[in-house]
């Protein structure tokens, strides 16, 4: 039996989610961002804030980022387009976005200790980290290689996860320095390891910072 619902109902379906005091056609309607702050402030859950973003929860699994300042929506410009390679699943997804990137709606990934990212991805952080770094310096100037190969170099390149951000790196310009932060990782609900922030590429890192 086929059940037929109206484009308004569809709708629906995807923002329940938010607290019935949180309109989504009200908030896109705004168009300073101290409107869109206080907006939020007021109806969703606070998490925390950086130099350029706001994130809010809107629930267990999404939270709404709102940018602060240019590198906020740089950042979030970068994010989406990182979240949109779907090749890669070590990056938290991105459900919803402005077409002017002042704000995104993404997967819920809380923070991770070190022992749950080696759980979760079958590598230990450091070395997790330290081959990152050297893979990065290996691609800059033609390979030149600015410190030894890790002793576990090769047998990294057979762990999906460390697969996954590499090629983030590659494609999307990324810089390895908060790669190799374990701050920049966080488990979902169901317990999966993703890329938190990825909205730091070559070009937002050399515009805003």
């Amino acid at each position: 039996m086929k059940v037929i619902i109206t484009e308004k109902q569809f709708k629906n379906l995807f923002e329940m989610a938010y607290p019935t005091s949180f309109d989504m056609d009200e908030f896109k309607k705004l168009n300073k961002f101290s409107q869109r702050y206080k907006y939020c402030k007021e109806r969703l859950e606070y998490i925390s804030s950086g130099s350029a973003r706001y994130v809010f929860g809107i629930d267990n699994d999404k939270v709404l980022k709102l940018a602060k300042n240019p590198k906020g929506i740089a950042q979030n410009e970068t994010e989406y387009k990182t979240a949109s390679d779907m090749m890669c699943s070590g990056v938290a997804k991105v459900f919803d976005v402005d077409d002017d990137y002042l704000w995104l709606e993404m997967e819920r990934v809380d923070k991770i200790k070190i022992t749950q990212f080696e759980q979760g991805t079958g590598m230990k952080f450091k070395d997790f980290a330290s081959c990152i770094r050297y893979y990065w310096f290996s691609l800059q100037r033609g390979g030149n290689k600015m410190s030894s190969e890790p002793s576990c170099y090769d047998e990294a390149w057979e762990n999906d996860f460390f697969c996954d951000i590499s090629e983030l790196m590659v494609n999307f310009n990324m810089s390895y320095g908060d790669l190799c932060r374990i701050n920049s990782y966080g488990i979902t609900q169901s317990g999966d390891i993703k890329l938190v922030d990825a909205g730091l590429d070559e070009d937002v890192q050399s515009n805003y910072y």
